[in-house]
């Protein structure tokens, strides 16, 4: 063998060893050139290490600082890839415009080939020890309340006590001045509830108690902060201010002072398996195992970080771009429910729209401006080309995925969301009805100058999401801990595109699109004549809901809200929002609908859905409230209402014609085709294998 050929072969395996080192396996290497960067991480790996496969580095805050110098030295296409194991959440991890990054070279942070890294947000009790009644005890070194706990990868149950308590009124009075942070108006409520002392049960910790009004639609979620006698009754304070806020809120939504309340967060209560209750002045953790459960060997972790990825701009014009999120998991994350000054609470309006200020009586009056949304797992905002994918989200104290204010062409897809405490993909904001001060022609309506001062953002920031994709996730029991919370969640936005999920199992709606209601149609002062032009070229499609409106009603297993499109003076271009092709089955109670358009619902498509089994009306489109201009066309059901209500008369302008009625389930090869083809498409069904239950 000669020199040169010595040499030629020399060359070539360094160029091998270069290749492995740079891509540690055969899927990531199939796409891998000599200019593209892997940056690795791994649990076990050290931060002082320079992020090779063979000296990987452990924590994910300095692989991104490891990704800023590169990108720096002119590095584009950067992957990060992590090996698997537990990567814990301690702190959120912020990602700006220096993370982003470019059209064509997304910064892709996922998954080595075949392993699970999983980011989570808790850490492990361990310790236990047999007490009283079956209930085990270990010590938890931890100042803030416990919410959650998952015992074997499932959600406990937050100790509740067995019977209801009837309100017999309010108690005190606490008055809100107007000016406080937390205030738009002045006013005065109640500072507390009566109930009577021989329906009360006695806790050694009554400061610790949580109170739960549940409503129709909505429910209300209030912190004790202490108890006095007065005479046969017992007055539970509210922790304020959140106590205030929640009373004053209007629309058959606020706590109401004769309610039947649950009581919630003592270990007097725990009786059932799979409860919990941490005293937090004794730093003691009970639980009640379950049937099979051995808390020698338990795996019971203990969430305590609420967000751990928060993806933010600067505004309108300084996004964070091209980020790619693969193969991970989100898991073991806390929900402290919303919090003003040191008061905790939740009352909201409806689903995820929660309140946080004091205002008016009625919410829409402020037009959503005293509300916000709850934490979620991911935060993004103020970003462009933001692309989670094959990822697995589950344990979440509070929201999974949240794509909040000016996120434009971004998707969620082929995910797995399951055990999450409330909205499991979120787009918008409730207080998107206007964008900016819109001084211009608006469409014919002339300028608008609504007043947006107290709005989340600036006009600088402020920005609708646009061109969204929200597409084959897996999504199983959602609204844990917030049952009014729809599964998918969409407000206000252009382009809004949900597809192909397959939905199971949840308290309330499936999928919610729009907002609004008739106040754009003159009944808010501030609105009249200046409708909203927010929601435009949105659909949903093929979706596949089972299961839904388990807990509370007034919902659907799709519900709509607000005019879908733009005015045009020609009604030959109205556009129409498909509402189309969705496979919708077993609804739980009997005042459920499979499509709810409600009130202010205008210029939606209901075409080739099917209704399998639900016990109440197929596609609600009853005459009431400013609704109309909508299509049932083509659509096939064993049960033939599509309408109910009063005199049995449709939204102004509705269309109802060629829809089967099926007989015996015999049903037609074209309605067999829509369920065949609904949920997942087959690329992504292998997701099924993610999940352990509840298909």
């Amino acid at each position: 063998m000669n020199q040169l050929n010595i040499f030629t072969q020399i060359v070539l395996f360094l160029f091998v060893l270069q290749v492995h080192a740079q891509g540690g396996d055969s899927k990531l290497n199939s796409s891998t050139n000599i200019g593209q960067t892997i940056v690795y991480v791994s649990p076990s790996g050290n931060d002082r290490s320079d992020g090779t496969i063979t000296r990987p580095l452990q924590s994910l805050s300095k692989a991104q600082a490891k990704v800023r110098i590169l990108k720096k030295k002119g590095h584009q296409d950067i992957t990060v890839v992590l090996r698997g194991g537990t990567y814990p959440i301690k702190n959120t991890l912020f990602f700006g415009p220096e993370d982003s990054g470019k059209e064509g070279h997304p910064i892709i942070w996922k998954a080595y080939e075949g392993e699970k890294p999983v980011l989570s947000g808790g850490t492990e009790a361990g310790n236990w020890q047999n007490g009283e009644n079956g209930i085990w005890q270990t010590k938890l070194d931890q100042t803030e309340r416990l919410r959650q706990l998952y015992v074997n990868d499932r959600p406990a149950t937050l100790a509740q006590y067995k019977k209801k308590v009837k309100g017999q009124g309010g108690y005190g009075k606490f008055v809100v001045k107007g000016d406080e942070l937390w205030a738009y108006e002045a006013g005065e409520e109640i500072d507390g509830v009566l109930v009577r002392k021989d329906e009360m049960p006695v806790v050694a910790h009554p400061e610790e108690l949580e109170i739960l009004s549940q409503g129709t639609w909505t429910s209300s979620r209030l912190c004790i902060r202490g108890m006095e006698n007065k005479g046969d009754n017992l007055a539970l304070l509210f922790a304020q201010p959140f106590g205030a806020i929640a009373l004053a809120m209007g629309s058959g939504t606020a706590l109401k002072t004769n309610d039947n309340f649950s009581l919630y967060n003592a270990k007097e209560f725990i009786t059932e398996p799979g409860e919990f209750c941490f005293d937090r002045s004794a730093k003691i953790l009970y639980y009640k195992p379950q049937e099979g459960e051995d808390m020698l060997s338990a795996k019971v972790v203990v969430p305590q970080t609420e967000s751990f990825i928060q993806i933010k701009g600067k505004d309108l014009k300084t996004h964070v771009s091209n980020l790619q999120f693969e193969g991970l998991t989100f898991a073991y994350s806390s929900w402290q429910l919303m919090r003003v000054e040191n008061s905790y609470g939740v009352c909201g309006s409806q689903t995820n729209c929660l309140s946080v200020k004091y205002g008016k009586k009625n919410w829409h009056d402020d037009l959503y401006q005293t509300t916000a949304l709850p934490v979620a797992v991911v935060e993004v905002n103020s970003a462009d080309h933001i692309v989670f994918e094959r990822n697995i989200f589950k344990l979440n104290g509070s929201m999974g995925v949240n794509f909040e204010n000016d996120v434009v062409s971004s998707r969620v897809e082929g995910n797995v969301f399951q055990y999450i405490g409330g909205v499991a993909i979120n787009v918008g904001n409730a207080q998107h009805v206007y964008i900016g001060k819109q001084n211009g022609e608006n469409e014919g309506f002339g300028p608008y100058n609504i007043d947006n001062s107290h709005d989340k953002w600036t006009e600088k920031e402020e920005g609708l999401c646009t061109n969204i994709l929200v597409s084959n996730n897996l999504i199983r029991n959602t609204g844990i801990e917030h049952k009014p919370s729809v599964v998918i969640m969409a407000y206000w936005g252009d382009g809004i595109n949900i597809t192909h999920n397959d939905i199971k199992f949840a308290p309330y709606s499936g999928i919610s699109l729009g907002w609004g209601w008739e106040e754009w149609n003159g009944r808010i002062e501030r609105s009249k004549g200046k409708p909203s032009l927010s929601l435009r070229n949105n659909s949903v499609t093929g979706n596949k809901i089972g299961y839904v409106l388990q807990t509370l009603h007034d919902g659907g297993g799709i519900y709509l809200l607000g005019r879908q499109s733009a005015f045009v003076k020609d009604p030959s271009l109205q556009q129409w929002t498909p509402i189309c092709n969705n496979y919708l089955y077993d609804f739980g109670g009997v005042t459920r609908a499979g499509v709810h358009t409600d009130n202010g619902a205008e210029y939606y498509l209901c075409c080739n859905n099917v209704f399998n089994h639900l016990p109440w009306s197929l596609i609600k489109a009853s005459e009431w409230g400013q609704k109309g201009h909508i299509r049932i066309e083509g659509n096939f059901a064993n049960t033939a209402l599509y309408f109910t209500e009063g005199n049995n008369m449709y939204a102004p302008y509705t269309v109802i014609k060629d829809n089967v009625d099926v007989e015996n389930d015999e049903w037609p090869e074209a309605a067999k085709k829509i369920m065949d083809e609904s949920g997942l498409e087959p690329r992504f069904r292998y997701l099924f294998q993610e999940i352990k239950s509840n298909q």
